[in-house]
């Protein structure tokens, strides 16, 4: 009969805790920027050795707002990124406009108080968008004005990823 009970307890904790490692990776944050951007832009970007938030504005109540993201990839994973449809090189013709964009990106998002027009600037000089020929890029922009700026920097294994939500 102890031998029962002690194998149930033993039972029911090993299930919740199983509950509660479900439970956090379903409310990932890094989880659910995969799903939006998928669900926003559809793009299906997979996880990296390591993902950097430069910038990511407070969420509205609307559900607008910016942000800057930084995913670095292993080579193995730099792959699956890569062996994607939706890449565009990145040529001398391309590079023109894609700068432009990128110059309307980092200056639309400057926040109105010197203090964070500061901090911002700072941000995006640790972590600058850097490509060039032989990188691809992803642009899109819907018919309410938001856009999303995709730069995959083959070189550095590295995905840009730039939001502007309205």
């Amino acid at each position: 009969m102890r031998r029962k009970t002690v194998a149930i307890w033993s039972g029911v904790i090993f299930f919740i805790v199983i509950g509660i490692g479900v439970g956090y990776k379903m409310y990932d944050k890094d989880t659910a920027n995969y799903d939006k951007w998928s669900s926003k832009w559809g793009i299906t970007i997979p996880k990296p050795a390591e993902l950097v938030v430069v910038y990511e504005s407070e969420p509205s109540f609307h559900g607008d707002g910016e942000g800057y993201f930084v995913l670095n990839y292993n080579e193995e994973q730099l792959a699956k990124v890569q062996d994607q449809a939706l890449w565009q090189p990145i040529n001398e013709e391309s590079r023109h406009s894609l700068e432009g964009e990128v110059l309307q990106f980092t200056q639309s998002i400057i926040p109105v108080t010197q203090k964070e027009i500061a901090k911002y600037g700072k941000l995006y000089k640790n972590y600058p968008t850097e490509y060039g020929a032989g990188d691809y890029y992803y642009y899109k922009k819907k018919e309410d004005g938001s856009y999303c700026i995709v730069i995959l920097n083959v070189d550095k294994q590295r995905l840009y990823l730039m939001e502007w939500i309205q």
